[in-house]
């Protein structure tokens, strides 16, 4: 690189900072979620109060200020997705949502929330959509809509359709549902093998030999790998790649020392990383050879990352500080212009 395109480099660099969304929230983060529809930013979570305004357990941030959506959830929310429609979803623990009846999965269509029929038997934790619009939910329930599910379903607009999971049904547990842009669904979580795969048909697969701890991150980048995250430390620490196409496991450098809850992939195929780990610390990206320090990450746990149509990136977690000079920034963050 000559010194014209270092120094391009560094002054991109140093335009990125650290900033606070308003006051922050009063409890824990779980998900953040970019609309592409409206440029707002949704976050979910257990907090009743974020930048001042009363918000229960989830929040709109339009770039200025906070706002609730109606009366929130009466429990906590585990993860937020965006359609392209100006819908949001969300799954958790709740089963009210702006006082409707919604059994752990709802949509905000921009002014009410509705149900999804019946909704699930307990908590979903992880949702995605595939590359026809179907949501994906993954979770703990055995049951969607009163019919058996063993921890995740499809729901395609009008209905919702099983996939069922085979594995120790009396523990298991999806933690996240990711879709590669092929449309393979991934499904990590503590069950037997705790990974699996459905490309179609009747049948989940393993991915190769058994990965030995929970699996609770998962990201994908244009060519369809797979960055894999959570507990475990026998495909590399708390962090491997997966290549579906040749069927085999990979490694991110010597990994990292603790466990990973997060895992997104920018528009230049970068991996963000976020977790308890502390070298670097609780916030990462993966540069293709190395794991980058980003102006000394955050004080506590990143839980979600997300970015917006500027390449900036969003946070959410448990912190209350992040950088090198700390912003205080209450659980929820930017990093970007």
């Amino acid at each position: 690189m000559d010194r014209f395109l270092q120094a391009v480099v560094a002054r991109r660099r140093e335009a990125f900072a650290w900033a606070a969304l308003g006051l922050g929230a009063n409890a824990q983060i779980n998900a953040v979620s970019y609309s592409s529809f409206d440029g707002n930013l949704y976050v979910g979570g257990d907090f009743t109060s974020i930048g001042g305004v009363s918000a229960n357990r989830i929040a709109c941030w339009d770039g200025n200020t906070w706002t609730n959506l109606g009366t929130g959830m009466n429990a906590s929310v585990k993860d937020i997705v965006c359609d392209s429609s100006g819908n949001m979803y969300a799954g958790g623990s709740f089963t009210t949502a702006g006082g409707v009846t919604v059994n752990h999965v709802a949509k905000w269509n921009g002014s009410a929330w509705s149900s999804l029929l019946s909704g699930a038997n307990n908590t979903i934790n992880s949702l995605d959509f595939d590359s026809s619009g179907n949501l994906w939910a993954g979770g703990i329930f055995t049951q969607i809509n009163f019919a058996s599910s063993a921890g995740i379903a499809r729901w395609d607009g009008a209905a919702w359709n099983s996939a069922f999971f085979f594995g120790n049904t009396l523990q298991s547990k999806v933690n996240v549902v990711h879709i590669t842009d092929d449309d393979t669904v991934y499904a990590g979580g503590f069950f037997t093998g705790n990974i699996k795969k459905w490309g179609g048909g009747s049948v989940w697969s393993s991915l190769g030999t058994d990965v030995n701890n929970d699996v609770l991150a998962l990201g994908s980048d244009s060519n369809n790998l797979l960055y894999v995250g959570g507990l475990f430390t026998d495909k590399g620490n708390y962090i491997a790649t997966w290549d579906d196409d040749t069927t085999t496991w990979g490694t991110l450098g010597s990994g990292l020392n603790n466990s990973v809850f997060a895992i997104n992939v920018d528009s230049s195929e970068n991996p963000y990383i976020g977790g308890t780990f502390t070298s670097p610390n609780k916030f990462t990206k993966w540069n293709g050879a190395s794991f980058e320090d980003i102006d000394s990450g955050v004080t506590d746990t990143v839980l979600d990352i997300d970015f917006d149509s500027s390449g900036n990136v969003y946070v959410g977690g448990i912190f209350l500080n992040a950088g090198s000079t700390p912003v205080v920034v209450n659980r929820i963050a930017k990093w970007g212009k």
